[in-house]
């Protein structure tokens, strides 16, 4: 009972990290990718508390995984582009804005931040959403419902504090890594789909 106790606190402290997450993303304050990966930091201890035990391990085949997440990440990729490129390019749709926001966000990027995205923060969302809340609604929905519910409260999240456009950008790809976390039972492969195709994306629209 106790135990159960603290995970509780552990994943509340989490919850409340997650949504002044969002808030930071939508603010993007000055030195944002500075203390930002930092905070992350802070954010995946959380979770990584919060997950309880036994904390989900390496899988059998990291090479595998590793392959998979990198083809899905480029897959993602290309897509995003096409998008990007070809049919929001110059275009005023609603749909378009997430596309535009993203690209204001990739402006003027540095290397040394590319590493703290990569390496801290797409973990920390990582292991938050896909372990975390997945882990949590297991007992109450099925394997891919999971990944849409877990979806769903990221997208709230952002709409919570203002930040419609991110939530739509966040729709369609947080439902393939959360689908990714249940169909392979593991966080490597969405870890490096996430990762390559948030630098990628940075790196190319920036």
């Amino acid at each position: 009972m106790g135990e159960a106790s603290t995970q509780g606190k552990w994943t509340v402290a989490a919850s409340v990290a997650s949504l002044a997450w969002a808030v930071l993303v939508q603010a993007r304050p000055s030195g944002f990718y500075l203390f930002g990966p930092a905070y992350c930091l802070g954010w995946l201890v959380l979770s990584w508390k919060a997950l309880g035990a036994p904390r989900p391990g390496l899988p059998r085949s990291v090479g595998r995984e590793l392959l998979l997440g990198a083809a899905v990440g480029a897959a993602m990729v290309g897509v995003s582009l096409a998008v990007a490129w070809g049919g929001c390019e110059g275009a005023s749709w609603t749909l378009c804005q997430p596309v535009e926001t993203l690209i204001g966000q990739a402006r003027g990027v540095s290397a040394a931040a590319l590493l703290g995205v990569g390496g801290l923060v797409v973990p920390a969302e990582e292991v938050f959403w896909h372990g975390v809340v997945q882990t949590a609604l297991r007992p109450k929905a099925g394997k891919w419902l999971r990944a849409v519910l877990s979806t769903g409260l990221l997208c709230l999240s952002y709409l919570l504090v203002g930040a419609w456009e991110l939530a739509l950008a966040a729709l369609p790809t947080f439902l393939i890594w959360g689908g990714l976390t249940e169909w392979r039972q593991t966080l490597v492969a969405p870890v490096v789909s996430h990762g390559l195709w948030t630098v990628l994306m940075i790196v190319l629209l920036g």
